[in-house]
């Protein structure tokens, strides 16, 4: 769950983070023809920030709280990161699947902590982004979560309403879009950091050479590779999620506490980024959890596994075999202008379909959300959950088989230690 940004001063990389999200300023450029992504391989020192967070799990009190309950702060939730990725893992080749496994598989053999209920390996560490943004080593991570469209500087703001289709003139005239110079500075978002980790995955697969000049030895590759994958398959829920692609004025609906299915109170508490505790919904938590929650108890007897049986077959030969090509158009999560399109897509359905009560009102703080507005917006949530399932796959696929089509030659990056 998002909530109000902190202070930037406290989202500055720390050294041993910048491997895995170079900083990009002009004061790190030493470059010839190269795009920002090219930036994207500077080096700096590298910890083992998986089995770092292993040994401080026991530390983090709030994570703690966070395996114990079903609510936390996760997109989507627990059960809709799991339903993303096990889409995108049935999607995968055989070689690719395998390539999965051995990028993920950890020394004592298991993939995440939820081996024996997820359903595929990516499953297992499809909420790890989530869990660990609560330590100190990944707190800087948070901000990657999500796109803040920067309503707050458009006149009038962004309404509740679909923008017109997207064209220079209107752009320019009407700025409710994702804009990526403005909403994502820096690649600091969700669309930049699944760019950033798709790519890293890519080179470090590919780009032989630059791993081991600047890496030193295939563990750290090898630790990098994984690290990478579970972020990219968490972040690519994350930007599917209508909210976390939304108007920065209500923090994706966050400030908006909401009645849902005559309930103001969740069953259990939902904890936010800073370990407070929330007991009402709000509209952000109801597109995370409560639509999927209470669509799983609904119709798919409480199954997970159903759900995202359902979802497959429509993918495969039902109702989304049509909308599969088009998703496939531009699924390749190393390039940016597929990652905005997607966060487009999302700003979209938040202003047509979140922010929109039933009756066409904006939804406010203390408004109702009626058994219409569930089921009118159940369909936009599977769609969601099925288009970054068969978008996440083309990505792992791509980046895993082909070399990034993004020039970076190390030779023209200066390498940065902090």
């Amino acid at each position: 769950q998002r909530d109000s940004k902190l202070p930037a001063e406290q989202f500055q990389i720390p050294s041993h983070a910048s491997a895995h999200y170079p900083i990009y300023t002009a004061t790190l450029r030493h470059r010839r023809g190269i795009d920002s992504l090219g930036l994207l391989l500077i080096q700096q020192r590298v910890f083992e920030f998986d089995m770092m967070f292993r040994d401080i799990w026991v530390f983090a009190s709030v994570v703690a709280f966070l395996v114990s309950s079903k609510h936390g702060v996760e997109a989507w939730g627990k059960d809709g990161h799991q339903i993303v990725a096990n889409i995108a893992y049935q999607r995968l080749s055989p070689a690719t699947q395998d390539a999965v496994k051995d990028i993920l598989r950890r020394e004592d053999g298991t993939y995440g902590d939820d081996d024996a209920t997820a359903g595929s390996p990516l499953a297992s560490v499809a909420s790890w982004a989530d869990k660990v943004r609560f330590t100190k080593a990944y707190h800087w991570t948070t901000p990657l979560h999500y796109i803040d469209i920067r309503d707050d500087e458009v006149t009038g703001g962004c309404p509740c309403e679909p923008p017109p289709p997207k064209g220079e003139a209107q752009v320019h005239s009407t700025p409710c879009y994702f804009i990526y110079e403005r909403d994502c500075v820096d690649d600091f978002c969700a669309a930049g950091a699944i760019s950033n980790y798709t790519t890293q995955i890519s080179n470090g697969i590919h780009n032989t050479t630059m791993s081991q000049k600047h890496l030193r030895g295939n563990g750290l590759t090898q630790n990098r590779n994984r690290v990478s994958l579970m972020f990219v398959t968490h972040f690519v829920g994350d930007i599917h999620q209508p909210l976390h692609s939304s108007r920065s004025s209500d923090k994706g609906g966050n400030t908006f506490h909401v009645t849902f299915d005559n309930q103001q109170l969740m069953s259990k508490p939902f904890v936010d980024r800073t370990g407070k505790s929330h007991s009402q919904w709000n509209l952000h938590s109801v597109w995370d959890e409560a639509i999927i929650d209470k669509a799983m108890a609904e119709l798919y007897q409480d199954s997970r596994e159903a759900f995202e049986g359902d979802l497959l077959d429509k993918i495969n030969d039902g109702d989304y075999a049509e909308d599969v090509s088009k998703w496939l158009v531009c699924a390749d999560g190393r390039d940016k202008t597929c990652t905005s399109q997607w966060a487009e897509e999302s700003f979209t359905d938040a202003l047509e379909w979140a922010y929109r009560n039933t009756d066409g009102s904006e939804v406010v703080d203390g408004s109702h959300l009626d058994s219409d507005y569930y089921s009118t917006r159940l369909e936009v949530v599977k769609r969601r959950l099925a288009a970054a399932g068969v978008r996440l796959a083309a990505s792992i696929e791509a980046s895993l088989t082909t070399a990034s089509p993004i020039d970076t030659n190390p030779l023209d990056i200066i390498q940065i230690t902090i």
